[in-house]
């Protein structure tokens, strides 16, 4: 009998563990199998910016073709878009879906730059918030917003 380990460490949880490995097994008969997923929630897991880039597969640029004096914001923007991604494990926004909610932070800067709340929309998206970083949950949009506020502050400031 032939072995086979397989590492997961693709966000879902045990569901998408299980179905990453019946896709990739599919039709392999007299297998045996080992698995080690990272079951644990997405918030867990994606605390920083190299763990978004871990998740997603993502590489950093180094930005230097962007001028000097833009390149704190673009990439502060690269950041959020690849961390939301990560967050969101594989969930993008349908914006012909009239019905879905999307949710994103919202900050106050009337007195320093804070997280404020999260906002909730079905097709619509704001200037310093746009369509690329809007999450699935409101939890997710409030996580980000609170645990990622400095990369936020950088991109909207």
């Amino acid at each position: 009998m032939k072995t086979i380990k397989v590492e997961i460490t693709a966000g879902g949880g045990s569901k998408n563990c299980v179905e990453a490995l019946i896709a990739q097994l599919k039709g392999t008969k007299g297998v045996n199998v080992t698995i080690n997923c990272d079951a644990r929630p997405v918030t867990e897991r994606i605390k920083t910016l190299a763990d978004a880039l871990t998740a997603t597969g993502e590489v950093m640029p180094d930005f230097s073709e962007i001028p000097e004096n833009k390149r704190k914001q673009i990439r502060a923007l690269f950041a959020l878009e690849v961390i939301t991604a990560a967050l969101n494990e594989g969930w993008q926004p349908d914006w012909s879906d009239s019905n879905e909610m999307k949710w994103r932070p919202w900050f106050k800067v009337s007195s320093g730059f804070v997280f404020d709340s999260t906002s909730d929309s079905y097709s619509y998206a704001s200037a310093g918030n746009g369509a690329r970083l809007c999450f699935k949950t409101e939890a997710l949009a409030e996580y980000a917003g609170r645990q990622f506020i400095e990369l936020y502050k950088e991109f909207i400031m």
